[in-house]
């Protein structure tokens, strides 16, 4: 039996204790060489460590769970998410989560949750991509699904219904909120389109991502034009009018 070497971080003491017990009681291959209540502490030690597997909570102060395994870098680390709260399911395997166990965790899933790493950090792939295959067949995105936006070394999060359009500006994107805000992303435009849904969202220009919920008129003269619910412009390139047309149908 080869040992996992693992960290914990929670800033609740209480979470930390408990999973380190259920750890030596049900999970005796792997052994937690280090424990943090802060995760900004975590992030300066982690990579010295080198451990084998990351045990994240989610929403924790100053960095989340989400923005620390970002920050260490999402493809290096084996990471496997503890939280109370369940509507981060999608984000965290987005960003290539190794599992998301909910409080208060069970036995079973603990371990089956560990057996999916190998030491020195090797993932075995084809299992994580068959449990976001089954979590997506299971799972209904909606215009309700909360959607993490890179700012910084930030991630904000906000509903698919609140983004009304995104711009581009180099590798950055200006994201244009229904509450007026805006998110200076350092996701690139392209990086944004491919982790939003086509159901709701489409790219009728190089420049341009619209939500479709936003738009408030479409125009067909000269070539055709987009104008949204805050009355923006938007152009539509020659090469994609007929496939805006059929992406309105969906709103139709």
């Amino acid at each position: 039996m080869e040992l996992i070497k693992a960290i914990i971080v929670d800033d609740e003491i209480e979470g930390i204790n408990a999973l380190d017990f259920m750890l030596k009681q049900y999970c005796p291959n792997v052994k937690v060489i280090q424990k943090y209540q802060s995760s900004v502490e975590a992030l300066k030690n982690i990579k010295k460590a080198n451990p084998d597997l990351l045990f994240l909570d989610i929403k924790m102060p100053n960095i989340n769970g989400l923005e620390l395994l970002e920050l260490l870098g999402s493809t290096v680390y084996s990471a496997i998410f503890t939280t109370a709260h369940d509507e981060y399911i999608l984000e965290a395997f987005r960003i290539n989560a190794l599992d998301y166990l909910k409080k208060p965790i069970s036995e079973t899933e603990l371990v089956n949750a560990v057996e999916k790493v190998k030491p020195q950090g090797n993932i075995i792939r084809e299992q994580v991509l068959m449990a976001l295959e089954h979590f997506q067949l299971n799972f209904e995105i909606s215009h309700l699904t909360p959607f993490g936006i890179k700012e910084g070394n930030k991630i904000k999060f906000v509903k698919l219904s609140d983004i009304c359009y995104c711009k581009s500006d180099g590798n950055f994107t200006q994201v244009y909120l229904a509450n007026k805000e805006n998110i200076y992303s350092s996701y690139s435009l392209k990086d944004i389109e491919d982790r939003l849904p086509e159901k709701y969202f489409f790219r009728p220009h190089r420049e341009y991502l619209i939500n479709g919920y936003h738009i408030n008129e479409y125009d067909k003269a000269d070539g055709g034009s987009i104008i949204m619910m805050d009355k923006k412009f938007i152009p539509i390139s020659r090469g994609r009018r007929d496939d805006f047309r059929v992406f309105l149908d969906g709103f139709l």
